[in-house]
């Protein structure tokens, strides 16, 4: 191997190393700290819970977006703060009560046993859900 060939091995391989020593600071910066990292709170729902929550009032639309349990002790009894917003059940966005009586229909028709719970700010809710007997 001549010299000419023995610098271009060389710089070639101080090349990759810059690649792949610039390509770990990368990963390392954007990866989440433990700390950081997503949480999500579990609560089991009853089916009186969810019954409550299909009531006429039990929630309300948000302007700009999802609707708030009327309700700070049935809000607390699901997992969240009462003036968060929920924005999505089970993935399905929510921004009228409607959309959240259809979503927990469709859960109950579907024998769901869990669900997310998407809110405006603060970790994801996971309802167990109780199992329901009947049709």
């Amino acid at each position: 191997m001549s010299a000419v060939q023995r610098r271009i091995a060389v710089s070639c391989a101080v090349a990759a190393l810059g690649v792949a020593a610039a390509t770990a600071i990368v990963v390392l910066v954007r990866s989440p700290a433990p700390d950081r990292a997503p949480q999500i709170v579990q609560v089991d729902v009853t089916a009186d819970l969810l019954a409550r929550v299909t009531r006429f009032g039990a929630v309300v639309p948000v302007d700009g977006g999802g609707v708030r349990v009327a309700n700070a002790a049935l809000a607390r009894a699901l997992g969240l703060e009462p003036d968060d917003v929920i924005t999505a059940i089970s993935g399905r966005p929510v921004a009228r009560d409607f959309d959240v009586y259809e979503t927990i229909a469709a859960l109950h028709d579907d024998g769901a046993t869990a669900t997310f719970v998407d809110r405006s700010r603060g970790p994801v809710v996971h309802w167990r859900l109780a199992p329901h007997s009947g049709p």
